[in-house]
């Protein structure tokens, strides 16, 4: 009967100490878990951030594209103009210069 007492008394303990173990490892566990939803938690933010970081200078440079078009497109349309106004220019003097050769021809 002793020892039957003695071996269930070694089972407690060993159940006990197994439990404690088990515990521990759970903690273990738990704080390499809580770790690693940490490092996560981090790891998002960052991706969140560099992803606005991104957008915004994305933003900023089609902003930044779309004001040289224009610029650069009314810059064209006077120059265009300019060289039409000049040509028109050109051409009536060169009119007014050949009708006084052709009276001077004439004469």
């Amino acid at each position: 009967m002793k020892k039957r007492k003695q071996k269930q008394i070694q089972r407690i303990l060993a159940a006990k100490r197994t439990e404690k173990d088990a515990q521990k490892c759970g903690q273990i566990e738990l704080k390499n878990l809580q770790g690693q939803v940490w490092d996560l938690a981090v790891q998002s933010q960052q991706t969140v951030s560099l992803a606005k970081t991104q957008s915004e200078t994305i933003k900023l440079l089609n902003r930044f594209f779309l004001k040289e078009i224009n610029r650069l497109e009314k810059h064209i349309t006077a120059d265009r103009i300019g060289d039409t106004l000049l040509n028109l220019l050109g051409g009536m003097l060169g009119g007014a210069f050949a009708v006084f050769m052709w009276i001077l021809w004439i004469l």
